[in-house]
């Protein structure tokens, strides 16, 4: 390993060390443990993406990466992606959403 992967290395695990520490930090803090995980979970799935990338990964390393990026939709179960997606829905016609989300359609 070259002088810089090693520093690289070493700030993925400081980083990843920390991302797991404030993860615990906020289970016990959160209001709202669903959008936590979510959240932490894509960040997660970057630092893999990261390892993945400067891994000595002989065959694979594509395949891997590409299967790691597909899973970053994960973020779309965050609250804030569904009220905007039912939103979209209703402006296309398709009001039951306004229901759900308890959006006043009236000025």
């Amino acid at each position: 390993m070259t002088k810089y992967q090693k520093i690289w290395w070493f700030l993925w695990v400081i980083f990843f060390i920390f991302c797991l520490s404030h993860y615990i930090c906020m289970l016990f803090w959160a209001k709202d443990i669903q959008a936590v995980t979510i959240e932490y979970g894509f960040y997660l799935l970057i630092l893999a993406m990261g390892a993945v990338s400067v891994a000595p990964i002989k065959c694979g390393k594509k395949l891997l990466w590409f299967i790691l990026f597909c899973c970053l939709a994960t973020i779309y179960h965050l609250p804030e992606f569904q009220k905007i997606t039912e939103i979209e829905a209703c402006a296309e016609g398709k009001c039951q959403a306004l229901t759900n989300l308890k959006i006043s359609t009236t000025e």
